[in-house]
């Protein structure tokens, strides 16, 4: 659906250089009913399919899946999600809308043979085709990286 299929491709030792990259923008992912209604039932309710702080919490859970294409590490045994600082929740994502992601590193620190990377993590939703794109949640990912 977007047209970035392939992201940053870099080594595990030089993620501490990435500080300040924009890593880009993630495809557009379409928030359809079913995917909806889906993560309302597992969450809370069926009802909750028009409320926005529970389609918000089903943007946030799109983070690893949207932003995997954006990275690239050689090198690599796997990554852990860390944690998240200062969520917020901004608008709505509704039935039909597109969703994607911008991110930005923000800090590298060494955890003994590990690395941890900050994300500023921009969500956006998409209306229709023409549409503009429309903030709907940023939040600071915390991701851990654990070298092979």
């Amino acid at each position: 659906m977007g047209n970035r299929t392939r992201g940053l491709e870099i080594g595990f030792a030089d993620l501490p250089r990435l500080i300040g990259r924009d890593l880009g923008v993630s495809p557009w992912v379409e928030a359809d009913v079913p995917m909806i209604d889906g993560f309302a039932q597992v969450t809370a309710g069926a009802g909750a399919r028009r409320q926005s702080s529970g389609t918000a919490y089903l943007a946030l859970s799109l983070l690893p899946r949207l932003a995997d294409p954006l990275l690239s590490v050689s090198g690599l045994a796997h990554k852990v999600n860390y944690g998240l600082n200062e969520v917020r929740f901004l608008a709505p994502l509704t039935p039909g809308n597109k969703v994607r992601l911008r991110q930005k590193v923000t800090a590298a620190e060494a955890k003994r043979e590990q690395f941890l990377l900050t994300f500023l993590t921009t969500f956006e939703r998409r209306e229709g085709e023409t549409d503009a794109a429309t903030v709907i949640c940023t939040a600071e990912s915390l991701v851990l990286f654990v070298p092979e």
